[in-house]
């Protein structure tokens, strides 16, 4: 849901509030404190730096570029794991995690149009530098 509001409206979610929520997300699934929660705030701040070249891209591509982005996560944060020899969920885990979180992207993107709102804006509710207006 995250990466699906960053795509589309960057400017309706603080970097603030996805270190909070995803650092809490840390603590409650004793996963290590702040890890996943950097890892993320990375790949929300690139995701965020393409906003506007993904306002004009048809929604597959969109797709597939979050699903890249959750590819990234998911080995940036494996990586960091292994390299610290800190205990891992097993790869298929992982994997099917990875594949059913992209699987559902439409789904989460559909339902925050439709019950929120949330759209892409469109070329003339921004100005120059792709700030909306």
């Amino acid at each position: 849901m995250t990466l699906a509001w960053v795509a589309r409206r960057p400017d309706l979610v603080p970097f603030w509030a996805i270190a909070v929520l995803f650092f809490v997300a840390d603590l409650l699934l004793m996963r290590p404190p702040g890890l996943y929660t950097g890892v993320v705030l990375i790949a929300t701040d690139v995701l965020r730096r393409q906003t506007d070249g993904m306002r004009n891209l048809p929604f597959v591509l969109e797709w597939m570029v979050i699903a890249a982005t959750l590819v990234a996560i998911t080995v940036g944060y494996r990586a960091v794991l292994f390299v610290t020899f800190t205990p891992m969920a097993p790869l298929g885990l992982t994997l099917l995690q990875l594949v059913i979180t992209a699987v559902f992207y439409p789904l989460i993107a559909g339902a925050l149009q439709l019950l929120l709102g949330l759209r892409k804006p469109a070329r003339g509710e921004v100005d120059t530098r792709g700030k909306p207006l």
